[in-house]
């Protein structure tokens, strides 16, 4: 399996193994849920190494830095501490385009 294929799959369990919804309670340390602060630093992680290995093309990389800049922006402002729906859905659309972008390249 080339390291490509493996990023795929990783990126595909982030996208289908976590759960999108939105407990009332807070959670700690159980279950997968994307609205927990641990999805999002692996899809950063998980992007990131794509990068260092030279596997993520420009448009991986655009994509990857306006949803940093939205978190940041979005943590810098009121709703610390809460996820929405909306970052859950963006998550979710940059996974989506990370996989599709690998699999062109793959071709």
């Amino acid at each position: 399996m080339s390291s490509r294929e493996e990023y795929i799959k990783k990126f595909e369990r982030l996208l289908n193994e976590y759960s999108d919804e939105l407990p009332q309670e807070i959670i700690h340390n159980q279950g997968k849920y994307k609205c927990r602060a641990v999805w999002f630093q692996i899809i950063y992680g998980t992007i990131e190494g794509l990068i260092i290995k030279g596997l993520a093309n420009n448009q991986v990389e655009e994509w990857y830095k306006g949803f940093v800049e939205y978190m940041d922006k979005k943590s810098s402002i009121k709703s610390v501490g809460k996820t929405s729906r909306e970052d859950i859905e963006r998550g979710n659309n940059l996974l989506r385009l990370v996989i599709k972008n690998i699999q062109e390249g793959v071709k």
